[in-house]
């Protein structure tokens, strides 16, 4: 009896035990189809996330974490929002998030803890992002931009199809109405140019941006048929003029990370024009061509010292120097090694 008694309770554990390993596989399955719909991004050389054509960065959360379904994945990372992605980093993991492929979100507040925003790709498929603080504002400017996401998918999707040409009117009065047609539409245009609002003219701003460093990515790959070496320097100094596609700022990266985001978007930037300069420039030169570059959000000479006094702790490839002379200059890491080294050797 107590034979039997011993076999029942070891059958009853290895049914439990097979009970528990079938939920662990269902589970599994359930998160890899979650995660089916995430994809990874590049960084910089200085570890910023590479933007895709026409991206801007709109909010980034620290200490956020990531949930696979309802299981907790991650933890302390940085999420990223931008009007085409969302962007999640924590170690060695990045993941993406395409705003177009979220069909609803929903909001999980709590009393205890920190607050939740599950985005489902169907109904069983979904991940949750925790925000640490500011949940409601974070929430609201995740949902307008994946709403503003698929408005702009919807309107290149009608652009891209066919329209039906109406049926073929004859006729003076047809031609008549053909011309107050294009009479209307540039009326339209130009009262539309005239009262634009400054979002609309940063969107212009952006575009002009955009097209200026796909021509810098040309002419750095070969040279226009026929072009002098002169030619070619002279067009790739006016394209290194254009303007940043989506500039670091404490209404997007937040207060206690903006200096430590500018450092790397300033050794982005900088790195050709470093180049160009042999290695060296001047802090007077860095701050007048960074701010061109920004346009009407400027950053304070003060924000950029610290910015540029925090690249040797971050480990970026430039460094701020100052001469005996009181010049302050920001180097290359490599012209800096270049100065080390001669000066050991004299």
């Amino acid at each position: 009896r107590k034979q039997n008694s011993n076999r029942s309770t070891i059958l009853l554990e290895f049914e439990t035990l097979a009970l528990l390993s079938y939920f662990r596989i269902i589970l599994t399955i359930a998160q890899s189809l979650s995660m089916n719909h995430a994809d990874t991004f590049e960084l910089t050389p200085s570890g910023r996330p590479k933007l895709l054509e026409g991206e801007v960065e709109l909010r980034s959360e620290n200490d956020s974490s990531l949930y696979n379904g309802s299981e907790k994945i991650h933890h302390g990372g940085i999420l990223i929002l931008s009007n085409q992605r969302l962007l999640y980093s924590v170690g060695e993991f990045k993941a993406s998030f395409a705003l177009e492929s979220i069909s609803s979100t929903k909001e999980i507040s709590a009393w205890l803890g920190k607050s939740k925003i599950a985005l489902y790709f169907t109904e069983d498929k979904y991940i949750m992002f925790s925000i640490a603080s500011g949940f409601s504002a974070v929430s609201k400017t995740i949902r307008d931009a994946i709403e503003s996401r698929k408005a702009v998918m919807l309107e290149k999707a009608k652009a891209s199809t066919p329209a039906q040409r109406p049926a073929a009117s004859v006729g003076i009065g047809a031609i008549l109405e053909i011309q107050k047609s294009k009479e209307r539409a540039i009326s339209e245009a130009v009262a539309g140019d005239g009262t634009a609002d400054l979002a609309a003219l940063k969107a212009r701003a952006r575009e002009v941006t955009e097209a200026a460093q796909r021509l810098q990515a040309i002419l750095a790959d070969k040279a226009a048929p026929g072009e002098s070496g002169a030619e070619r320097e002279a067009s790739s100094s006016l394209l290194m003029q254009a303007g940043l596609m989506s500039p670091v700022s404490k209404d997007v990266v937040g207060t206690s990370r903006f200096h430590a985001e500018l450092a790397k978007e300033l050794c982005d930037f900088l790195a050709p024009r470093l180049r160009a300069c042999g290695g060296c420039m001047t802090m007077t030169d860095v701050y007048c061509i960074y701010n061109r570059a920004r346009g009407i959000d400027l950053v304070s000479p003060a924000d950029l010292r610290r910015a540029c006094e925090l690249m040797e702790p971050l480990g970026l490839p430039a460094r701020m120097h100052r001469f005996g002379s009181g010049t302050a200059v920001l180097r290359s890491l490599d012209a800096a090694s270049r100065t080390d080294q001669q000066a050991l050797v004299a």
